[in-house]
């Protein structure tokens, strides 16, 4: 095709398409764009829609939404999370809170007299993790100045203890003992006439239940035939046995 006529086509194209030109400028530009594949080509491309160009509020608008899309996933998330943390920390508590009493061959307790201080003995576990570790303080015999106690122990376990803390203990201390009497005073008791009266811990026992066989730990030297007798005494006479578990 002459480069001239294409050039003189193309010039005249936008007023073609607006049917604007002459009756033989138009029969021109019907000749040459059947006998010109180039300038059909950039005709068809002149008619083709034009996109309106996106304006500054419908821009702000999209981005809004996008921004709304994504705050929204993030409250989604933050929630599933908050409720998965509830969730755990409650299973985690009620495992907790249900205990089960822990038998003396269980826990593998027992009293171990200190290397560096031979006055003093420790309460020594050796078998499972324990959940919760018990004392109740029983009299033994009292005087004006003293107050004379028996520790009774127990231990629980959970299911926290069972599934979480699998792990066995090795000769963990958790409480210490003392038949030193001026080194084993535990509390002093204050009456309305100004008397004093210590509390002073002479034996120790674990019972996993009330009415279980209960196991003598320790008793302190200077208590050991008076405590000897009265577990004779009660095992004569109670149901309740009483396992002198420190010979």
């Amino acid at each position: 095709m002459n480069r001239l006529e294409c050039k003189t086509v193309r010039d005249l194209l936008p007023l073609y398409m607006d049917g604007i030109c002459s009756e033989e400028s138009q029969k021109l530009v019907d000749e040459h764009l059947a006998q010109c594949s180039d300038c059909k080509k950039i005709f068809e491309q002149m008619n083709m829609p034009v996109e309106a160009p996106i304006t500054a509020d419908e821009g702000k608008s999209a981005l809004q939404r996008i921004k709304k899309k994504i705050r929204k996933k993030y409250v989604i998330l933050a929630v599933i999370t908050a409720l998965l943390a509830g969730l755990w920390t409650g299973l985690s508590i009620f495992m907790q809170l249900v205990e089960t009493p822990m038998s003396y061959e269980e826990v593998k307790v027992s009293v171990v007299q200190d290397k560096k201080t031979p006055t003093k003995y420790n309460l020594t576990f050796s078998g499972p993790s324990y959940e919760g570790l018990y004392g109740e303080a029983e009299l033994v015999a009292e005087n004006e100045q003293y107050e004379y106690l028996a520790e009774v122990i127990h231990c629980t376990s959970s299911m926290w203890s069972r599934t979480f803390k699998r792990k066995p203990m090795k000769n963990e201390v958790t409480m210490t003992f003392s038949s030193d009497p001026e080194d084993s005073v535990d509390g002093v008791t204050q009456f309305e006439d100004g008397r004093e009266q210590k509390m002073r811990t002479v034996a120790a026992y674990y019972q996993a239940t009330p009415g279980s066989p209960r196991y003598l730990l320790w008793v302190s030297d200077d208590f050991k035939d008076r405590v000897y007798r009265q577990i004779d005494e009660w095992n004569a006479v109670a149901g309740e046995r009483i396992v002198k578990a420190d010979q």
